[in-house]
């Protein structure tokens, strides 16, 4: 049976691992073994469990096969690939991250035991034609795992745990805290975009502690994102945990993806703004904040 541990290591953090056995790989492939004569593993895993199978013969091309076989679905990709390009022929997986194995976590299989985050970077080192092994860049996959563990943080923490600090007020005013410095990574070129964020809100019963503000900026930000999302999930979450009749959050920041690629505009700043409750719908409350914000 696989077995799900804490696998610290392998990411820096502690996440839910399934290790599989080859006992239950075989046990997943018996189905299919018999019923199959002719088999496509999709690369690599797939190559790996058609080769363990018994009765059936691997082959190289898909559209000889009778089945096309691959190890795991995760985002659904791969499989929507194969099944559009060779629709006749059934595509199954060993296990579906989109379906029954949901709850698994990360898969590690017997023959990735070895593999490592660090040789994934390696790769990427070789990849554009660098010698992973010479000085400079012989401790650098491990830096970039470390600098990564770091400004992906965010997954760990809890924006509701963050908000729990409250006290009793009766004010009513707009409280407002700017330049909440941030740098997060774009989710399209995982790129740094770098900011400042202005977080207000008008307390019903309680305020918040003045740390937990800038707190909950860096608990979205330290996460793969992009601008739009992570200003309204700011918004969201303070909307939700600490209960104020309104919220406010404008956030402004450079993008590395924009700067120093692609368009070249290394001077350009995105501004994104999320208003909920009265700072949404009262003129004269949205108009107090972005006073506060462009003085």
């Amino acid at each position: 049976m696989a077995t799900v541990t804490a696998d610290a290591q392998s990411v820096g953090r502690a996440i839910a691992t399934t290790h599989v056995t080859w006992k239950e790989v075989f046990k997943r492939l018996k189905p299919y073994d018999k019923a199959s004569t002719h088999v496509y593993g999709v690369p690599r895993g797939g190559m790996i469990c058609a080769g363990f199978m018994a009765h059936a013969v691997p082959v190289i091309d898909p559209a000889r096969s009778n089945l096309i076989l691959d190890d795991v679905v995760d985002s659904g990709a791969t499989m929507l690939r194969y099944r559009t390009q060779f629709p006749a022929v059934p595509y199954v997986n060993l296990y579906n991250k989109q379906g029954k194995d949901a709850g698994l976590g990360w898969i590690r299989f017997p023959w990735e035991e070895h593999d490592q985050p660090r040789d994934a970077v390696v790769r990427l080192i070789q990849h554009i034609g660098e010698d992973a092994n010479r000085e400079g860049l012989a401790d650098t996959p491990d830096r970039v795992l470390r600098a990564l563990r770091e400004m992906t943080d965010g997954y760990m923490q809890n924006p509701e745990h963050i908000l729990k600090a409250r006290f009793e007020s009766d004010t009513d005013e707009l409280i407002v805290l700017r330049g909440i410095r941030f740098t997060s990574l774009c989710e399209h070129h995982m790129l740094p975009f770098v900011g400042t964020a202005t977080v207000g809100y008008i307390p019903s019963e309680h305020v918040i502690g003045i740390s937990k503000l800038a707190r909950l900026v860096q608990c979205y930000a330290r996460r793969l994102q992009i601008q739009e999302r992570l200003t309204q999930q700011v918004a969201a979450a303070l909307m939700k945990h600490a209960k104020p009749l309104g919220v406010g959050v404008v956030l402004t920041a450079k993008h590395s993806c924009m700067g120093c690629r692609g368009a070249n505009q290394p001077d350009s700043d995105m501004i994104t703004s999320a208003m909920l409750g009265v700072l949404r719908d009262k003129p004269e409350a949205r108009a107090e904040l972005m006073a506060v914000v462009v003085p």
